[in-house]
């Protein structure tokens, strides 16, 4: 599985989103997992303990199947293409609503969306996201 996410700060509330996705599939026994970090990384010395099992070399330049991003980001990601394989979305809504070109953008490049509330999906709905919303 390849993990696509904001690695920036630990500090930070995607980082610590993306830190508290990556623990709970180490948990369940996922350790082929290959983190793409979005902008610059933290370096590995800095992370926690726990996602030892996760130290590799990326050279990997597939686009992942699960994006953890902002809206503005997720809809710049490049159109699927036939018989695309699943890309996942996941990002959180703090707003009633997202900008009609972000939902296209969405719409063209993912085949779901995963937020973390009803009135986040809500939201995306309302924007006119058309994937499945969960």
């Amino acid at each position: 599985m390849m993990y696509q996410g904001n690695l920036s700060s630990l500090t930070s509330g995607y980082s610590q989103a993306a830190l508290a996705h990556l623990r709970s599939l180490v948990e369940v026994g996922f350790d082929d997992i290959v983190i793409r970090p979005e902008g610059g990384a933290i370096p590995w010395g800095h992370f926690p303990r726990w996602l030892d099992p996760l130290r590799r070399a990326n050279g990997s330049t597939r686009t992942p199947p699960l994006i953890h991003s902002t809206v503005d980001q997720l809809a710049t990601f490049p159109p699927l293409g036939e018989n695309p394989e699943p890309r996942i979305a996941m990002t959180a809504l703090d707003t009633d609503s997202i900008p009609g070109w972000a939902a296209v953008g969405i719409n063209n490049a993912f085949t779901r969306m995963i937020v973390p509330s009803l009135h986040s999906k809500a939201a995306a709905e309302k924007a006119g996201v058309t994937i499945p919303v969960v």
